[in-house]
């Protein structure tokens, strides 16, 4: 949107001018506004575009005719998660400065090494390195330490002193060639999920875990109340693959339990239905479902039923034939999985939970990795060699997905709410292996077990 559009555009009438509501990327969309210089009618333009590493992004211009105000501005307005994420990178070596960075505006950094934070901020939003995050930080508290030190002299020693150190962590991660002790932490706490530090394979010290926003959280990012409830409540469901209900056997014995609630889609009034079933050699679980008769919204749902077991269990199933992917698989959002010969690894809450086959769980998993792929793919690749090695990793999913490919799937959950399909039950399955074993003190805080009296498995 050039200064001479802006100039000709707004001498025309609003209704001339003002166009469809139409939100799509690549489309313009104009709308009269209010000046908040003169109080009288301006025009706004709007064009959402898609930028590499920022998924979606609004550009908008103001124009009043009557006093001449002109202002442009652009916004990050990429779909909030249904959890809010922590990267935490463990700065070894050089090489863990080239890391990437894409950093929202809502997201919060912090370098607990030197008590260093940045507070979120309205149009903070940032692609760079490692490195450059910590060098622009210490550019910015640069800029006004002329007048500080005429003014404020203790506060621009102390000023100093912080740039000094955020400039040191640097130089030290250079010295190290290869990872030895931590130099230094960094943290990128982001509420709306929306934030990531690039992975290295070779050099592992780099952590993720998703967290559940609080209300007030939700507020400061734009949600209110009643959207951040029904995101929590989508979020903890475990879809049921519709292709899988005609397998589901109900016992004449379990009745349906019957409760109102209201359609989250038109919030017209509901019956959500509810029974317990039983997973042959797994466990019972509640079978949830919904429909409604205004909209034809519908859900299927299914959730953990009884106590919590007090051993966590993994499942690690070599794929060796076609016929594996139809296998049935349990997926809660407590669980990880692993792709051990792609070095492919999900954190617990990825995906969200779902009941389906072993294929419908990997095509999934397939289109979740391309989605993330903003690190390797294109021209954001460092080389093509890095490109190459994502172009085959992602060629080789395809290959799984497709049952031409052999692999191993390692499905973990410590609270022991995931399987995959024992086809040879009763007797013992000779391609998977099912380990329990106790839960770490850190994963029993997690999931608030630490002070529960467990009882026994």
């Amino acid at each position: 949107m050039s200064d001479n559009e802006e100039s000709s555009s707004s001498s025309c009438n609003i209704e001339d001018i003002a166009g469809e509501m139409n939100l799509d990327i690549g489309k313009q969309m104009t709308m009269a506004s209010y000046c908040t210089n003169c109080g009288k009618q301006a025009v706004t333009r709007m064009l959402f575009i898609t930028v590499p590493k920022f998924r979606e992004m609004m550009v908008s211009s103001i124009k009043c005719r009557h006093c001449g105000f002109f202002g442009r501005d652009i916004q990050q307005v990429a779909e909030i998660q249904n959890f809010g994420s922590i990267a935490t990178l463990e700065a070894k070596c050089a090489r863990d400065l080239s890391r990437g960075v894409v950093k929202s505006s809502t997201c919060t950094v912090k370098i607990p090494t030197i008590g260093f934070e940045i507070q979120a901020r309205p149009m903070s939003g940032v692609y760079t390195t490692v490195e450059g995050l910590l060098r622009s930080a210490a550019d910015n508290l640069g800029l006004l330490q002329t007048e500080r030190r005429q003014r404020q002299p203790e506060v621009a020693s102390k000023i100093d002193d912080v740039i000094l150190q955020l400039l040191d962590l640097i130089q030290q991660c250079f010295n190290n060639v290869e990872p030895k002790e931590t130099i230094f932490t960094l943290e990128l706490t982001d509420p709306t999920g929306n934030s990531f530090i690039e992975p290295f394979g070779d050099l592992p010290h780099l952590k993720e875990k998703q967290f559940q926003r609080t209300m007030e959280e939700a507020e400061d990012i734009g949600l209110t109340r009643e959207q951040e409830k029904e995101i929590q409540k989508e979020a903890r469901v475990v879809k049921v693959d519709e292709n899988m209900i005609d397998d589901i056997v109900i016992a004449p014995e379990n009745t349906t339990t019957e409760l109102p609630s209201f359609c989250p889609a038109c919030q017209k009034p509901v019956i959500d239905k509810a029974i317990i079933i039983n997973i042959p050699y797994f466990k019972d679980v509640l079978l949830m479902c919904c429909k409604c008769d205004e909209c034809g919204y519908k859900t299927i749902e299914i959730q953990q039923a009884g106590a919590i077991p007090k051993m966590g269990r993994k499942h690690t199933l070599h794929v060796t034939d076609p016929s594996d992917l139809s296998r049935e698989v349990l997926k809660s959002t407590s669980c990880s999985i692993k792709i051990i010969e792609l070095g492919i690894e999900l954190q617990p809450g990825t995906l969200g939970g779902m009941y389906t086959t072993l294929e419908g769980l990997m095509k999934q998993l397939t289109a979740e990795l391309l989605k993330h792929s903003q690190f390797w793919m294109g021209d954001s690749a460092r080389n093509s060699e890095e490109n190459a090695n994502w172009t085959k990793i992602a060629n080789s999913l395809e290959l799984c997905c497709q049952g031409k490919m052999n692999f191993t799937i390692e499905i973990d959950d410590p609270l022991d709410g995931s399987f995959i399909k024992n086809i040879y039950a009763p007797d013992p399955d000779p391609e998977m292996k099912v380990e329990s074993y106790k839960r770490s003190q850190e994963q029993d805080e997690e999931y608030g077990l630490d002070d529960i009296d467990q009882g026994d498995e």
